[in-house]
């Protein structure tokens, strides 16, 4: 939305996904990604594509 709204000059207000996102880290729902250690295999390569 802060994109939309700076980039392409939408008139909206970016407040409440501001304060969405704070409240969310604040109980822990969202955060960084965990690293992967390992490569898919094969199977899960061609399970994902079909």
């Amino acid at each position: 939305m802060s994109h939309a709204a700076a980039v392409h000059g939408i008139q909206l207000s970016t407040e409440p996904t501001d304060l969405a996102r704070i409240a969310l880290n604040r109980m822990g729902l969202v955060g960084k990604g965990n690293e992967r250690d390992r490569r898919p295999t094969q199977d899960e390569i061609d399970r994902v594509v079909a």
